[in-house]
């Protein structure tokens, strides 16, 4: 069980670690390839960024409520959520509310968006308690810890579907 002082140990660097290997993913993705729609469908890298800001942008909404402490471990469900979002060969359907657009993208537009996005989370990590309760129109009441935890997860996710696909390897 993790107290409320270790909260920026615990996950920070984690948030941190993984912001910036999203951030050098981006970087890493040709322009000419950012827009393309994979050879087996789906959505194009870009598109796969902006489901992670639409996804950040819902999270950091719930992340700012005021929420009464958890009568559990603040860090109780992190191991299903890695459990669910970490299991590559696991297909998953995005809820239509954050299902990006299909429209063409600018690098410099989508490194902004990931940097901004990354900064709101890290910064709420440093001041707000991560045992209160947040309540995510889809992930349901979680703890803060746990919020960010799934931040960390789904973007790993994400980060792996986009190494997947041709030319972003």
């Amino acid at each position: 069980m993790l107290t409320k002082t270790q909260w920026p140990a615990a996950i920070a660097g984690e948030l941190k670690q993984t912001n910036q290997a999203l951030v050098m993913l981006v970087q890493a993705i040709p322009e000419e390839v950012l827009n393309l729609v994979p050879p087996q469908g789906g959505w194009t890298p870009a598109q796969v960024v902006m489901h992670l800001m639409h996804s950040g942008a819902s999270v950091l909404q719930a992340l700012h409520e005021t929420g009464a402490p958890a009568d559990r471990a603040m860090d109780a469900h992190v191991a299903h959520l890695r459990k669910i979002f970490l299991d590559f060969d696991h297909k998953m359907k995005a809820p239509p509310q954050l299902e990006p657009e299909f429209k063409t993208c600018d690098k410099e537009m989508l490194l902004r968006m990931v940097q901004n996005t990354a900064e709101q989370l890290e910064e709420v990590v440093l001041s707000l308690p991560p045992d209160a309760l947040c309540t995510h129109p889809l992930l349901g009441t979680l703890t803060r810890f746990e919020m960010v935890s799934f931040v960390v997860f789904h973007t790993r996710r994400h980060m792996h579907q986009i190494g997947q696909m041709p030319g972003c390897a």
